[in-house]
This record gives structure tokens, C-alpha cells and sequence, in this order.
């Protein structure tokens, strides 16, 4: 992630969801770059609903000059994926997703996520290169779903599922918060945390089955969180940035 000298690392790196651009784009974007002129170690995610409506390259123009997340969510065969990730890479995106279940463990069938990582990093060559996270379960999803899916408790599925996205060569891995104090408390890998929440203001508008408070994520360098409608639509997103930053453990200093 970009230095920025006038803030001191103290707690999860924060993705803001720009999840409006869909159906809002004029108003999201002009409160993103807002958003942007707030000192601190942040970034913001799209949607692929979103990139699928513009050139890649310009719609990477469009956002301000930080990391982005392009929120993909892959599952393909494992030469369109490499190229998706190429094709992100080159138009300057910091991180994209794949779902686990495309498979890491096997050299033969099911293997197509390491197929396609394999490809893309021997393309790109070395050097900085964007990262790709594997996706265990989503936030929206919950323990009966689990259970009927994949006939296993959800912690259990989470871990067969990170396991399977590292063995495919994942720079980390995307969880449920609420995962991280039962099965990931001494595993060092990074991983993003969907669902960010202040307690008592829920989820609204019911995206996510499984959400969690940033105060039990603060002081955790080894975890990204991702927030968005607390942020975004809040009368005043500028001042609801700086309350989770701060609720994360971030000390902001004034520029000298």
C-alpha cells in the first residue's frame, strides 16, 4: 500500500465499497474523491457490475489515484482467468478476488485457480505485481447455508476453503469476521474482512448475513477490512471515514 508519511500504521487496512457506482455513479465518484482527500491508508473496492459497463482502462481513470479493489469474484477455466487478472493488472488495480472453490490443491481437474495464478504471475514477470485473494464464503451466507451446500459447519468450510485458496498460491484470503476469533487467531496470512460494522447499526440493507465491528478488528495489521453503506450513505461521509479509521487504531497527524 502507498506511504503516506503523515499516518502511522496501527490497524487493519480499510477498502471503502463503492457499491453505489452501479446505479449512482456521478454522486459516488464525487464522494469518493472527497473521500480521497482524507489523509490515512485506504482504498476503495468496485464492483464488477460496475467495471462491466466501461473500458478497463478508463474506468480505472475515473477513480482517484489510490489502490483499488476490483471485486470480481472469479470462478472460469483457468485461462480466462489468468487473462482477467492480466488484463487488471496492466490497468493499474492493486487486488482482484477468485473464489476458492476453483480449486488449488490438485496439479489435474480442480486445479484451474492455480492454473490461471501460475499464468498470470509467469506473465507479469517479476517485480510488484496486483494481489489476488481467494474467497471463501461470502458474507451474505450463513451456517444452515453451509451446512446444506457442503454438509459442514461454516468455521470448518472457511478453513477447508483457505486452505485450498493458499495451496492454489492466493497472496491471502477473503473471511467472514466473525471466523477470525474461533479458527484464525495465530494464522499470519493476510486476509480481508467483508461486513464492517459499528454495533448497532445492523446491515440494513441485508447484504451481509455475517458482519463484524471494526473495534474487534483495531490493532490487527494482518487483517483488510471492507466497509461501505456506513460510509457512503452517511450524511456526512468525510466524518464517518475518520470514525472507523480511528475505531481501527489509525493515528492521523496533520501534514507539517
Amino acid at each position: 500500500m502507498p506511504y503516506d508519511a503523515n499516518v502511522r500504521q496501527n490497524g487493519p487496512f480499510l477498502w471503502v465499497a463503492l457499491d453505489g457506482l452501479g446505479e449512482n455513479e456521478k454522486k459516488t465518484l464525487a464522494i469518493a474523491q472527497k473521500l480521497h482527500e482524507v489523509g490515512g491508508h485506504f482504498g476503495f473496492k468496485v464492483n464488477n457490475d460496475w467495471l462491466l459497463k466501461h473500458e478497463i482502462n478508463a474506468a480505472r481513470r475515473m477513480l482517484p489515484d489510490r489502490d483499488i479493489f476490483a471485486d470480481t469474484k472469479m470462478w472460469n477455466g483457468a485461462s480466462t482467468m489468468a487473462r482477467s487478472f492480466l488484463t487488471l493488472h496492466n490497468a493499474g488495480f492493486t487486488l482482484t478476488n477468485a473464489h476458492a472453490l476453483a480449486g488449488g490443491s490438485y496439479e489435474g481437474a480442480g486445479s484451474e485457480l492455480k492454473k490461471a495464478i501460475t499464468m498470470f504471475r509467469s506473465g507479469v514477470g517479476k517485480g510488484p505485481h496486483m494481489s489476488i485473494y481467494g474467497l471463501t464464503i461470502l458474507t451474505h451466507y450463513n451456517g444452515v447455508y453451509s451446512r446444506r451446500m457442503f454438509k459442514s459447519e461454516l468455521p470448518w468450510m472457511v478453513l477447508s476453503l483457505t486452505r485450498e485458496a493458499l495451496a492454489a498460491g492466493c497472496d491471502g484470503v477473503i473471511v467472514p469476521g466473525n471466523m477470525l476469533s474461533r479458527m484464525y487467531r495465530y494464522m499470519i496470512y493476510p486476509k480481508i474482512v467483508p461486513g464492517v460494522r459499528f454495533a448497532g447499526e445492523g446491515d440494513q440493507e441485508k447484504k451481509h448475513e455475517e458482519t463484524v465491528t471494526p473495534e474487534s478488528l483495531a490493532g490487527r495489521t494482518d487483517v483488510q477490512a471492507v466497509c461501505g453503506s456506513p460510509i457512503m450513505n452517511s450524511s456526512d461521509p468525510v466524518a464517518a471515514l475518520k470514525r472507523m479509521l480511528e475505531a481501527l487504531h489509525w493515528e492521523m497527524s496533520t501534514p507539517t
